[in-house]
């Protein structure tokens, strides 16, 4: 209030810590909402998993859901990601352990985009 020509009479010491403590808990709680709202990394590898497969169901439905799409596997388990959307998934049936890199067809059998959720099943050539 002194360095400010504020005008009104300078803070006690109580006051001054009770409104550094109000200033430090609102500045925290601002930075928890940021947070919770996609600026973590966590939370934007989400928003893009969510965004892919929501891009995915949009392009199933136009071409037929039964429609084999292009998935390339990570070599983590049965990880795959989709090619040209970038959403992952599981894959299931054929080998436990599909090797990195490898492409191929797959038919969709589980897409919820809403829980990030996107499970296959390799199509039969």
């Amino acid at each position: 209030a002194v360095l400010c020509k504020y005008g009104g009479r300078p803070m006690s010491k109580e006051e001054c810590i009770e409104a550094s403590n109000a200033a430090g808990m609102a500045m925290n709680s601002l930075q928890k909402w940021k947070a919770s709202k996609g600026n973590s990394k966590i939370g934007k590898d989400v928003a893009r998993q969510r965004e892919a497969l929501r891009s995915l169901a949009g392009h199933l439905a136009s071409v037929g859901k039964q429609t084999p799409i292009q998935v390339v596997t990570t070599g983590r388990g049965n990880e795959i990601i989709v090619r040209g959307v970038g959403a992952t998934g599981k894959c299931l049936g054929g080998a436990n352990n599909l090797p990195k890199g490898t492409n191929m067809s797959a038919i969709v059998k589980s897409l919820q985009p809403e829980k990030g959720l996107l499970i296959v099943h390799e199509a039969l050539s």
